[in-house]
């Protein structure tokens, strides 16, 4: 009857943990997100990077001392947030899409359609040289391969140190308990 007791104990603790991560993890994306915008910025060489930036009194979006109109309407569309981690602790925010260094931003509506997808852009979305250079900045993202240092900033580095760090104490755990109970004899 003791090892049932200790096993509903390890079960309430990591139900415990986990109910405090999702809600502290909601909570931190809906502060983080406030007064807000996502922006994509394409890039000369046709690459698309994404910002979450504040929003400014003036309705700016400003990023590294270039300024962005952040201009509400048909220019603006909804963007879950943060990618990578699931719907139900993503935010909706705010998104609009603008090229590097030019402040009004590009209406995604306007023209768009299958006319827009050639037979080139089809071609880069399964070229191989392609797909490498994703996984390659996938890779330097994590800190892994190439001779990288591990990026300790990303706070998606940091919940899997933890979850591993977890996954480990409990495997300890449960082989601790394991052992007690076999010496019980039961």
């Amino acid at each position: 009857m003791e090892w049932l007791q200790s096993i509903g104990i390890l079960a309430g603790a990591t139900v415990g943990v986990l109910v405090v991560f999702i809600i502290s993890t909601i909570v931190w994306v809906k502060n983080h997100s406030k007064g807000k915008i996502y922006l994509y910025l394409v890039e000369s060489n046709d690459d698309v990077n994404r910002y979450m930036v504040d929003i400014t009194d003036e309705s700016k979006a400003v990023l590294r001392r270039q300024e962005y109109d952040v201009v509400p309407g048909d220019c603006q569309f909804r963007t879950l947030w943060p990618s990578g981690v699931p719907k139900f602790l993503q935010e909706r925010v705010a998104s609009q899409m603008h090229i590097r260094n030019v402040g009004p931003p590009i209406n995604p509506r306007k023209g768009g359609g299958q006319k827009d997808i050639t037979a080139k852009s089809r071609y880069a979305l399964s070229d191989q040289r392609m797909l490498e250079m994703m996984w390659k900045d996938v890779r330097r993202d994590l800190g892994i391969g190439g001779g990288g240092t591990t990026s300790l900033k990303s706070w998606s580095t940091w919940v899997t140190i933890i979850t591993l760090a977890g996954v480990l104490g409990l495997g300890v755990f449960m082989y601790l308990l394991y052992v007690k109970v076999s010496a019980l004899g039961v």
